[in-house]
């Protein structure tokens, strides 16, 4: 009777210590799921509010350039990348909205002399490549942030939207910088 005994007590204890080592493997791993879900918001919180400053910034620059004469057809272009830039925060702010994250309001831009760039050609490139280059600053924040959203994620659906906004930003620069040279 006292060898039954102790197999069973031994037997119980077996059940009990591997039951247990079985909760504290699910729960390191649920843990660490959770770790990796909280660093993955993190960073795409930081990448809204990285796309939302560089946006603002590009339509800062772009009504700067409106604002100086220039001709026709760049104005037109500016005004087709700044529709663009405001229908993509508009985008980015709801979503940020969403999931509670704080984004940019306001540009942060080094005053620019107008003068200068009213009366020389040169300055007026010069400030376009500068558009262009935020183009592009913008266009690899937002491929950063397709890549940190799952497939089901709205942020996902609107990067995406926006890369090809920029794209076609990005090739109107172009061609405009192209007409003035």
């Amino acid at each position: 009777m006292k060898k039954t005994t102790y197999n069973l007590i031994l037997f119980l204890a077996g059940i009990n210590i591997f039951t247990s080592c079985e909760y504290i493997i699910k729960k390191d791993r649920h843990s660490t799921k959770k770790t990796a879900s909280v660093r993955n918001d993190k960073l795409k919180a930081k990448l809204l509010v990285r796309a939302t400053q560089q946006n603002l910034n590009t339509i800062a620059l772009c009504r700067i350039l409106e604002n100086v004469n220039t001709d026709p057809k760049t104005k037109n272009a500016i005004h087709t990348i700044i529709d663009k830039q405001v229908e993509m925060y508009e985008n980015l702010q709801s979503i940020a909205k969403e999931n509670l994250v704080l984004v940019a309001i306001s540009p942060k831009i080094q005053p620019v002399d107008t003068e200068v760039l009213k009366n020389e050609e040169a300055a007026k490139d010069d400030f376009l490549l500068e558009i262009q280059q935020n183009l592009d600053i913008q266009k690899d924040i937002l491929d950063s942030l397709t890549t940190t959203s799952s497939n089901k994620d709205i942020v996902l659906e609107v990067a995406k939207d926006s890369v090809e906004k920029l794209r076609t930003s990005i090739e109107v620069t172009e061609c405009t910088l192209e007409n003035l040279r």
